[in-house]
């Protein structure tokens, strides 16, 4: 007899912040989280897979070439990509214009093959000469997404001190990464977030059902 549960891959894409997660948890630890924040029903309802594929040091300009490559077939087999990146590419100086475009073709390239993308807002950095920079690209993303419809996770709340930098308590002293603290709020965030994301698109999912 075959399995009646619907199947849901999860991809995270990104740099550093999304690799350490992958460093002290593994793809079957992020599943076994993600399914003890879901609610009971769902273990009936779903079969569920985590994929880690975030890189050291990557930047938009990197995850938009590979994209655009052959990792698309990759991407392509998920149903939802979260994605977290950009940081590096403000720690390096690239033009504030060129991070958002980047950002911009990144999440739309994601969802020409019919994949969820989730954009992740930049996380705070302990450096007052990138602050702002951080501060506006957020905000340009958040308004595209919201004109394109896409959906969108404030990590950036989540890590903010309250004045746009890292809290101290999951800065690891660099201003940039995060303490295994930090990396286990990021794992819990990102993952109730989707939890949230998936119980509206099944509820909207099983009102169309009804109304048929």
């Amino acid at each position: 007899m075959s399995d009646p549960r619907i199947d849901l891959t999860i991809g995270l894409v990104g740099d550093d912040h999304v690799l350490s997660l992958f460093n002290i948890q593994t793809d079957d630890d992020l599943k076994r989280k993600f399914q003890m924040v879901s609610p009971a029903e769902w273990k009936d309802i779903f079969r569920i897979r985590v994929k880690n594929y975030g890189v050291v040091g990557d930047t938009t300009q990197e995850l938009l070439k590979k994209i655009k490559g052959g990792f698309i077939e990759t991407i392509g087999s998920l149903d939802y990509t979260l994605v977290l990146t950009g940081t590096n590419d403000v720690v390096l100086g690239v033009p504030m214009d060129r991070i958002v475009q980047n950002l911009r073709d990144i999440l739309c390239t994601i969802t020409e093959r019919k994949v969820t993308p989730i954009f992740c807002t930049l996380l705070p950095i302990s450096r007052d000469d990138h602050s702002q920079t951080i501060a506006d690209i957020n905000s340009m993303m958040t308004i595209f997404c919201a004109k394109e419809h896409f959906k969108v996770f404030d990590l950036n709340l989540a890590f903010n001190n309250g004045e746009d930098a890292l809290d101290k308590f999951y800065d690891i002293g660099d201003g940039i990464h995060l303490t295994q603290d930090g990396i286990m709020l990021l794992a819990d965030t990102l993952l109730l977030r989707l939890r949230e994301i998936i119980a509206e698109e099944f509820e909207e999912f099983q009102s169309r059902l009804v109304s048929q």
